[in-house]
């Protein structure tokens, strides 16, 4: 079993780190009944940006990673989430107040958002010709990494709604700064960042960052 309750920091560069010099927190509570899940310990936004040039750095070795190396994390990741299936469904109902079966048709569109980026890693490095206006002559399209993908998920459907940005990018040698939303922060975060650590993701590929609009502002 995993106590995804105890993990209450962010995860950057490979760490589980607390926030900075703002000591701030942010009591996680259940909205059904109010009784307090955890209490996070909030990003600050040197943090955010630290993240961000980590992430930076990190992502070149990614870019030059092997489809196999690429496949075999995401399938990892889809491995921690149906072992772990019952405490996750456990946490997204106490966390977002959702029923029993929201929260297993939640799992089960998160793994398959997993296992469909396993197939997309492939096409990284593909290439293709195209018409080009010039008479005679033909363009070649190679498909590449973008760089850092920056993803924000909101409070309703988190788990879903975070991977579907995460995984593909993962797959396709992009790295990712993820702020879920503080609300949901381990249906949306914690667990998503815990599930790619043990799935063995090099460090910076994948950060999560565990802040709020008062100590970030806008710049994310």
């Amino acid at each position: 079993m995993v106590d995804f309750q105890s993990y209450n920091k962010s995860f950057i560069n490979g760490e589980w780190v607390k926030g900075g010099a703002s000591k701030r927190t942010y009591q996680n509570i259940n909205p059904y009944d109010q009784t307090i899940l955890q209490e996070i310990s909030i990003a600050t936004a040197d943090q955010l940006a630290e993240s961000f040039r980590i992430a930076k750095e990190s992502q070149k070795q990614w870019a030059m990673s092997t489809a196999d190396e690429r496949k075999e994390v995401l399938r990892k990741v889809s491995g921690f989430l149906k072992d772990h299936r019952e405490e996750i469904i456990e946490i997204i109902i106490r966390e977002t107040g959702g029923s029993y079966i929201k929260a297993n048709v939640e799992i089960d569109l998160t793994v398959d958002l997993v296992e469909e980026a396993v197939h997309m890693a492939d096409q990284l490095g593909e290439s293709k010709e195209v018409d080009a206006l010039i008479e005679g002559k033909r363009n070649k399209v190679f498909r590449l990494p973008l760089g850092v993908i920056t993803s924000i998920s909101p409070f309703n459907f988190p788990m879903n709604l975070s991977m579907r940005t995460i995984a593909p990018a993962i797959a396709l040698g992009n790295s990712v700064v993820h702020k879920p939303d503080i609300q949901t922060a381990m249906t949306g975060g914690v667990i998503i960042a815990k599930a790619f650590e043990d799935a063995g993701l090099p460090k910076g590929i994948f950060n999560c960052i565990l802040t709020d609009l008062e100590e970030i502002g806008m710049i994310c």
